[in-house]
Parts: structure tokens; sequence; C-alpha cells
């Protein structure tokens, strides 16, 4: 039989099927907005739509030949205060609701990223709606888990200019990874992408035109990188910036505050693109009973 995962992110939910030689066979994303609490609890809105979602991948995933069971939920269910209304939404759909610890989200961000593309040694980092992750692993061996309270949501809802203040004190675990020999470094998760597309349109990397071209597996430059966060920080219009997602136009702005305090420090010349992440390291883990430890 086929497998069917899902991924509960603070943002979206995202469907992967895939047959028991880990091929996919289909692929599909809802966006919700899960981690937009309301004095710490789900709000009813986004929770119904989750659900009207996740029937929707029921149906999508039998399509494939696949039975979706579990739904591995991340930082929006694991912050909340009431996880257990979710659930009982979920209760008529009979989905079982796992819900994942800093660590864990960060150690299967890394075995999906790193399988994708390759790399036996990586530091990934995951900037998420209300959480960032990093994991570093060298020769295959994870090493370190760091899970920091600050994402692209959660930043979004701090008013300028203490905002900048917020994301540093919240970013600043990060200079755990500072002026160390690291590994290459890779950035997944939406923000990361639309940060570093934008910045490869910008240098002439990648064409122009196109807000979804494919970015899986691509290098942008500390430079490149570091001018587009710097340009999305002036702008008084993101629309206008080329590769520009309309779909993150509330969270951009501190979304690419949050990126820049978690990679200022950190010595490298180049960052990998990877869409591969959080949904790759849960079909592993489901096929492959893989779960690394970190040491």
């Amino acid at each position: 039989m086929n497998l069917a995962v899902v991924d509960m992110g603070s943002n979206s939910l995202h469907l992967q099927v895939v047959n028991p030689a880990g091929e996919t066979l289909h692929v599909a994303r809802a966006s919700v907005r899960l981690g937009d609490l309301d004095q710490g609890r789900l709000r009813a809105g986004p929770m119904d739509a989750a659900a009207q979602a996740l029937a929707g991948f029921q149906r999508l995933s039998r399509e494939h030949g696949a039975e979706l069971r579990v739904i591995s939920a991340t930082a929006a269910v694991r912050d909340c205060s009431n996880p257990q209304d979710l659930a009982q939404r979920l209760s008529p759909l009979n989905l079982d609701l796992e819900v994942l610890s800093g660590d864990d989200e960060g150690k299967l961000i890394f075995l999906g990223a790193c399988a994708a593309l390759k790399l036996e040694s990586a530091l990934v980092i995951d900037l998420g709606g209300r959480s960032t992750e990093f994991a570093l692993g060298r020769k295959g061996q994870l090493e370190e888990v760091l899970s920091l309270n600050i994402g692209h949501i959660t930043a979004s809802q701090v008013p300028m200019p203490e905002r900048i203040a917020w994301c540093r004190e919240q970013m600043s675990g990060a200079a755990a990874f500072f002026a160390r020999d690291l590994p290459p470094v890779v950035l997944t998760a939406g923000t990361s992408l639309t940060i570093g597309r934008m910045a490869l349109m910008a240098s002439g990397a990648i064409p122009p035109g196109n807000p979804k071209h494919p970015v899986q597996g691509l290098q942008v430059t500390r430079s490149d990188l570091e001018v587009m966060v710097a340009q999305i920080l002036r702008s008084d219009d993101l629309a206008s910036i080329e590769g520009m997602d309309p779909r993150r136009l509330d969270t951009l702005h501190a979304g690419a505050l949050a990126l820049g305090c978690a990679v200022e420090g950190m010595i490298t010349e180049t960052f990998i693109l990877s869409r591969s992440a959080m949904r790759e390291g849960l079909v592993a883990r489901a096929l492959q009973g893989v779960l690394c430890p970190a040491s």
C-alpha cells in the first residue's frame, strides 16, 4: 500500500503521497494559518479550515492508493493551550494528531533536506511560522538541534520598531552557530525560499516573471541574500519586487528580519535552497524507521 503523510505547519498543511519505494505520487498544500493564535489559543476559523483541508487530503490519498491516518503537527499546536479542540475536529475523520517536539521537528527536517540534496553534512535552517529549527550534522550523524520560538507569523505580530530588538533577542540562540567551521548551510521553508528566489532573480541567476520558479538545490550567495533582505526591509511596496509571493505580503518583512538575524554571523559564502524538508523526513521515518538521535 502507498503512504500518505501530512506536515501540519503553523502557516500551511502539506500532503505527500509516495509509493513503497519512496517515489512521490502526489503533493498538495492548503494555507490555513493555524499559527495565528488568539491569546495562546488556536482560533476556530483556521481549525475548521484545517479539518476541511484534511478531509480533502484523505480523499486525495485514497485516490492514490494510500490511507491517511496520522497528522504531524509542529509549533502552532505545540504552543497552543487548546490542542484538544483541534483533536476534536479531527475525530470524525479518524485522524490521530501527533505533536512533534522542537527537537524532533529539527531531526525530521534535517533528515528530509539532506536526503533530497544528497548531503551527508549540513546545517539546515527551517524558518517557519512560529519556530525556527537549526539542525547540524556531519557524515550522516546529527550532532545538534536547536529550536527557537520565533517565526515569520510571530515576528509579524510585533509592531515596528520594537520588532527589530524582539527578533534579535528571540534569534540570539543562533549565535551558537556563528564564527564556526560549518558544513553547507541549507535554507528551507516558504519564507526563506521566497527570499532566496527573489535574490536569485535580482542577481539574474534565474529569469524573472515567475514567482514559483523552482529553486530546489539552487545556491544563493551571502551577498545577494543580504542585498535582498535589506531591500525587503526598506521597501514600502513589497508586491513590486520581482519574485514576491503575494501569499506572504503580510509577513515577509518580519520573515526577512528574522532570517537576517539567523544567519548574520555564520561563516559561509553561499546558502543552498531546499523545498524538501519536513514532509520528506516524515516519509523517510515511516518507510525506513529512521530518526537519527542527536548525540
